[in-house]
């Protein structure tokens, strides 16, 4: 054990990490990578001239779906992570997880 986490609770620790690192590539990194090359060739003024808020525009505009893949296959080892867990798991406790991960990719988006 590490100082009492069990493999298993390891486990469901990097498969969030894992979760939320994939969750973050499909739908951010790409957008805010190219932030500075819209910044260079001057094409960041389109984004601010419109009437529509402009970090939506320049955060949201592609999704990566070459990352969906690697979605499910962490989706899958999440859930098989939870299964082996000793302790079993009410809908309450999905639900804060399901919340504590999206601020987790807020966290990640804000620092980025």
């Amino acid at each position: 054990t590490l100082n009492g986490w069990d493999i298993h609770a390891v486990r469901v620790f990097m498969a969030t990490l894992f979760l939320s690192d994939v969750i973050f590539m499909i739908f951010f990194h790409e957008n805010l990578d190219m932030i500075s090359k819209l910044v260079r060739r001057g094409e960041l003024d389109l984004y601010l001239v419109k009437p529509i808020s402009s970090q939506f525009m320049v955060s949201c505009r592609k999704v990566a779906v070459a990352y969906i893949f690697n979605l499910f296959l962490n989706l899958g080892y999440l859930v098989w992570s939870l299964h082996n867990l000793p302790q079993s798991i009410s809908i309450g406790q999905i639900a804060a997880y399901s919340i504590l991960v999206l601020c987790g990719i807020a966290i990640t988006y804000f620092f980025k």
